[in-house]
């Protein structure tokens, strides 16, 4: 697994990796790292895209939805008590220790991703979100040292409780229909498991319609719940529950083909 997570681009454009062949390594794959996770490009037609690790295989033109916190890790159990010897989780600290309960913690799993934290003993004023620079690995039960980007504004006690947000960016997966999860990019390839890729996010593109496409030029659709990762009309009674990804093009979508549209999830 990568180590090397970008936390942050340079510009709001991002910084266009270099290239001898235009936009041609935005189409590759490859099973080494070339890229920051998370990298952010721009193109001179509003197409968005950022550099990815993928767990599973996807398809061409469908939507990977965003790593998931292995349930051993959600709602982990802080265990610093303000004291160094424990972490040194006192205000101002930039370290703050945890348990890998549940199950094991690989070297910076969740590097550029965040903690959600709360003591529940002062209300909001005891709540923060972390941002992770980078952590140790842990086996299950062991303490994880999670180092900081931004420091602590209250000092952890035995009470707190957190919950991980994985960087979207890392881990993805092929979205799995009505049971996927959040949808982060369209893929531009046909990607291999744990392969490096490059999701588009927003812009102009083509998608891959479900069994019951959009009806209607312009409209709004989610990704569906067919197919994984193809898309279904938001006019379809209970699909407005599912997440918006974008809008139709000129163009009404046919079941199985892939048709003009216009995506909306991260610009």
């Amino acid at each position: 697994m990568a180590k090397n997570i970008s936390p942050l681009q340079a510009g709001i454009d991002g910084v266009a990796p270099p290239s001898g062949d235009g936009i041609d390594f935005l189409f590759e794959t490859s099973t080494t790292q070339k890229f920051p996770i998370g990298q952010r490009v721009c193109l001179s037609n509003g197409a968005v895209f950022h550099y990815a690790y993928a767990l599973t295989a996807i398809g061409r033109q469908l939507f990977a939805a965003a790593g998931t916190v292995p349930a051993g890790h959600q709602g982990t159990l802080t265990l610093c008590s303000g004291t160094a010897s424990l972490g040194g989780s006192k205000v101002g600290s930039k370290t703050l220790r945890i348990i890998a309960s549940g199950t094991a913690m690989t070297e910076n799993q969740y590097q550029g991703g965040q903690f959600c934290i709360t003591t529940n003993v002062l209300g909001l004023a005891s709540t923060q979100v972390c941002w992770i620079k980078s952590h140790n690995a842990a086996a299950t039960g062991a303490a994880c040292d999670l180092q900081l980007h931004n420091p602590l504004l209250f000092t952890v006690d035995s009470n707190a409780r957190g919950n991980l947000i994985m960087n979207p960016f890392m881990n993805v997966k092929a979205h799995a229909g009505a049971a996927g999860n959040w949808p982060v990019g369209l893929t531009t390839t046909i990607v291999a498991a744990t392969s490096y890729c490059w999701l588009q996010t927003w812009g102009p593109t083509g998608v891959v319609h479900s069994a019951m496409p959009q009806a209607n030029v312009g409209g709004m659709f989610v990704c569906g719940t067919a197919t994984g990762g193809a898309v279904s009309s938001v006019a379809i009674a209970g699909i407005n529950l599912y997440p918006l990804v974008g809008y139709n093009g000129n163009v009404v979508g046919v079941s199985g083909c892939v048709t003009p549209a216009f995506i909306t999830i991260m610009p």
